[in-house]
């Protein structure tokens, strides 16, 4: 789920914010994730929840003029995060991801 400098798919966008609010609560100076570097250094771990809130709350705004996907994907940006690795392969997936979990209510 921590990536550093790099966007990850996101799997259950509620849990995966939960989960890493608990893991900046731990005393660590290096994580290793799952993917991407052997190690990422301890801010790797708030960066990546910031980029998953900065994305929940754009696709909310965008879902507030209009339902659909498609161009909900089109109207979602996040000029902080175009030079993680992935981000450009990444962001429609994660923004379908988010739509469809905000429209069962989360």
């Amino acid at each position: 789920m921590v990536f550093r400098s790099a966007a990850a798919r996101l799997g259950r966008p509620g849990g995966a914010v939960k989960s890493l609010r608990a893991v900046e609560k731990l005393d660590f100076e290096r994580i290793i994730p799952g993917h991407g570097l052997a190690t990422a250094p301890a801010p790797a771990v708030r960066e990546t929840r910031e980029y998953f809130e900065d994305l929940i709350a754009a696709v909310k705004e965008a879902m507030q003029k209009t339902r659909d996907v498609d161009k909900i994907k089109e109207m979602v940006r996040l000029p902080k995060y175009e030079k993680w690795g992935m981000y450009d392969r990444w962001l429609p997936l994660n923004v379908e991801r988010i739509a469809g979990w905000l429209n069962v209510g989360q």
